[in-house]
């Protein structure tokens, strides 16, 4: 019995009596449409982790999986249709370490400095509006302005009732108060987000009132606002239920809750408890199709944090300080 590359299965010679043929046994790794090219010297987990693969959806471009290898430096290129505007600096997952891992405007993705253990990086967590959506320029504070140079200037979109913010930030006067967001791209609770600052991991802040705190982590004088994405305070929210002993940090952090934006589920708020392992577990209609390794934050520590396709979330390694966990 041979598999097709279209899909069809054809019983092609050997047994055929008895009027009936047993398809148990067929096992496969199925290769989605969507996978990014990788570099030679990288290729993806495999099992539950599954292949790297990329989604452009309204000019949002998302990519998530586990690749291996041991050439740090150029990892991949992403296709014509999901590549920024300018270079975007991301904070990617080494287990218990960050990595910065940058995006070039011709699509290259490569590994800059940071955490290069294990064999193995995680890129899920790369989200940016492409060079062909909708930006506009965040407003700044304190005399922050455009890193400049190859970089992507700082902007924020409001797509699908979704907030996404991109770009590097230079400049400023001492004030960690870089940007405030307009009222329509605001998030309901204060979130905290792990961006990269090159070795560094650092503490985001957007406030319920727009602003944007750096406030953890001045490795360096600039802020990378990549990945930093969010539901806008309308956007529909259901509260996520914990375990474990852990609960919502409660208020003016509020609530861990979970969205669901065209098909993409979304996961914020702050939880504190001390039981690092299993967290919660998300619904059916808001799971992966395979184990996810996200980068989040411990205050001055990144942590391991996986979902898996059952809906668990677990901490993994890193920080487990503080008594708290960003979600977000």
């Amino acid at each position: 019995v041979d598999v097709l590359s279209n899909g069809e299965i054809h019983w092609v010679t050997g047994g055929h009596s008895h009027g009936w043929l047993s398809l148990t046994g067929i096992k496969f790794v199925a290769v989605p449409k969507n996978v990014v090219p990788l570099s030679w010297y990288w290729q993806p987990y495999g099992w539950d982790y599954g292949q790297i693969t990329y989604t452009v959806q309204d000019n949002v471009c998302e990519v998530q999986g586990l690749l291996r290898g041991n050439i740090w430096n150029y990892l991949a290129t992403l296709p014509s249709d999901c590549r920024p505007s300018g270079r975007e600096i991301f904070n990617m997952n080494n287990h218990q370490y960050t990595s910065r891992v940058d995006v070039l405007s011709n699509g290259e993705i490569h590994w800059v400095t940071g955490g290069h253990s294990h064999g193995w990086l995680s890129l899920t967590g790369i989200v940016f509006v492409t060079n062909a959506g909708p930006k506009t320029g965040l407003p700044f504070n304190n005399g922050y302005t455009n890193y400049g140079h190859s970089y992507e200037g700082p902007y924020y979109s409001k797509i699908n009732n979704e907030c996404i913010l991109g770009g590097l930030i230079g400049g400023g006067n001492g004030n960690n108060h870089v940007g405030t967001l307009p009222a329509g791209c605001r998030p309901r609770q204060g979130l905290l987000f792990n961006v990269n600052n090159h070795q560094c991991t650092m503490r985001l802040h957007v406030a319920t009132d727009g602003r944007i705190h750096r406030e953890t982590g001045h490795c360096h004088a600039w802020t990378s606002l990549a990945g930093v994405t969010f539901p806008a305070s309308e956007a529909t929210k259901t509260t996520l239920q914990l375990s474990n002993g852990w609960k919502g940090y409660g208020g003016y952090w509020g609530t861990p809750y979970y969205s669901l934006i065209k098909g993409e589920c979304i996961v914020q708020g702050l939880i504190s408890g001390n039981k690092w392992g299993y967290i919660a577990t998300l619904p059916e209609i808001c799971r992966p199709m395979k184990r996810l390794i996200f980068n989040l934050n411990n205050h001055q520590y990144t942590s391991r944090v996986d979902v898996l396709p059952n809906g668990e979330i677990h901490w993994i390694a890193g920080g487990n300080h503080h008594g708290w966990l960003s979600l977000t």
